[in-house]
């Protein structure tokens, strides 16, 4: 199923503007937000600079599901390479 030209395009653009205004926020906050004594070095971090311990808990959970849903991804793809060739 084909979206066409202009849908894909203006998706093209509307996603690298998030990205864009996603990437300038989270240079903001860091810079604002980091120091010698509390360092930022991951969102969680970030977050519970911001909103408290419960946001960092939160940050650093959902990153770990996140990283055992890529891992399941690419052995689930593996697998089904494997059965194709």
């Amino acid at each position: 199923m084909s979206v066409g030209i202009i849908p894909g395009v203006l998706l093209y653009v509307l996603f690298g503007a998030s990205a864009a205004l996603g990437g300038t926020m989270l240079c903001r906050l860091f810079l604002r937000l980091d120091s010698v004594r509390y360092p930022v070095k991951t969102y969680g971090d970030l977050a519970g600079r911001i909103f408290g311990s419960w946001a960092r808990h939160l940050c650093s959970i959902l990153q770990s599901v996140q990283l055992v849903l890529n891992v399941g991804l690419i052995v689930r793809s593996e697998e089904h390479t494997s059965e194709l060739q």
